[in-house]
């Protein structure tokens, strides 16, 4: 993970102007590996998503569209926090945001955003965003 702000140096704006922060987060509840198929990280890394909104396709992403899988994209933070001294390791019950599997969108008011997932065993979600 790098960043082009040099030593990781920002202030707020720049990084929300810079579309590197989320605008809005919803984490459902903790599911069990078990869940989640026979072999996750295969899973991980082929999932599929369709993005919708208001009923109509925006897109298809793959987990693989997370640097090759969200797996891959949390190890690689394990490591970087390993090399750096003043870091602790990532504790039990910390959340980790890895990437999107789609682009980004921009939401307005009134929409309704539907997420639907196959290859996994997680349900997709729909959210609707009021003025």
């Amino acid at each position: 993970m790098q960043s082009h702000f040099p030593g990781w140096k920002f202030r707020a704006p720049d990084t929300v102007a810079d579309w590197a922060l989320h605008g809005t987060l919803l984490i459902g509840p903790p599911q069990p590996p078990s869940r989640l198929g026979g072999d996750v990280a295969a899973a991980l890394e082929s999932l599929t998503l369709a993005l919708s909104c208001n009923g109509r396709f925006v897109e298809h992403g793959r987990g693989f569209n997370v640097l090759g899988s969200p797996l891959v994209a949390v190890a690689h933070l394990m490591s970087v926090l390993a090399s750096e001294p003043r870091s602790t390791p990532l504790q039990a019950g910390e959340i980790v945001t890895t990437g999107t599997i789609t682009t980004a969108q921009s939401v307005w008011a009134g929409e309704i955003w539907r997420s639907d997932i196959q290859g996994i065993g997680l349900q997709g979600i729909a959210v609707e965003f009021l003025a």
